[in-house]
């Protein structure tokens, strides 16, 4: 992000060259979290008046996808090039190479590792100064491994967490087989039991 930073401040030296002294305002990077990052963003419209014909285009069917911001725009504002803003997914193929598709902006997230393209442009402010934005034309999806890690451990934790109590095993019902006696055998063996018996009778001289 230094290196970034430090390109954005080269191109503002360079503007800052066209301006007299004390009119260009200072740029300053965006804090995020405590860490400083770029602020980049693109305005929806453009004032119908500054437009050139040829540069009105359609809005992207992922971003008005009921037609809400074409509603709102009327014959004052106009969607250009300008204001349009690509967001692409970088596909890597088998044999090394790379294309990209045309991707939902809401399939961005947090910790995505993503490529922007960005622009600049001097506005003037209401304070008869210029100021020098930032402007985002397009963003590439390289690779979400690391959120998809991060939401698969969050959602660990959670379950983790939940107490499923003791539940009880379940272990097939064994009958206990009926018990068949050998009403003959029973017999035999209860004589040759009776006959290892020793009957002492009374003794004679």
């Amino acid at each position: 992000m230094i290196q970034c930073i430090k390109q954005v401040e080269a191109v503002y030296l360079k503007m800052l060259n066209q301006f007299q002294e004390g009119t260009l305002e200072p740029w300053q990077p965006a804090v995020f979290e405590g860490t400083a990052a770029i602020e980049a963003s693109t305005r929806y419209f453009t004032d119908a008046r500054h437009a050139a014909s040829g540069d009105i285009v359609d809005f992207a069917p992922y971003v008005d996808r009921n037609g809400h911001l074409k509603e709102i725009m009327e014959n004052e504002y106009v969607h250009t090039t300008d204001n349009r803003v690509d967001y692409m997914e970088m596909i890597n193929s088998p044999e090394g190479g790379h294309c990209y598709q045309a991707l939902d902006p809401v399939v961005f997230k947090h910790g995505d590792l993503v490529e922007a393209t960005v622009s600049f442009a001097v506005m003037h402010t209401k304070h008869k100064t210029a100021k020098m934005h930032v402007l985002l034309r397009a963003l590439v999806l390289l690779d979400h491994t690391e959120r998809d890690a991060a939401a698969i451990l969050r959602m660990r934790q959670r379950y983790q967490s939940i107490d499923f109590g003791v539940v009880p095993s379940i272990r097939p019902t064994l009958k206990r087989k009926p018990k068949y006696y050998d009403l003959d055998t029973d017999a035999e063996e209860t004589s040759r039991s009776m006959n290892r018996m020793r009957i002492d009778g009374p003794e004679t001289d």
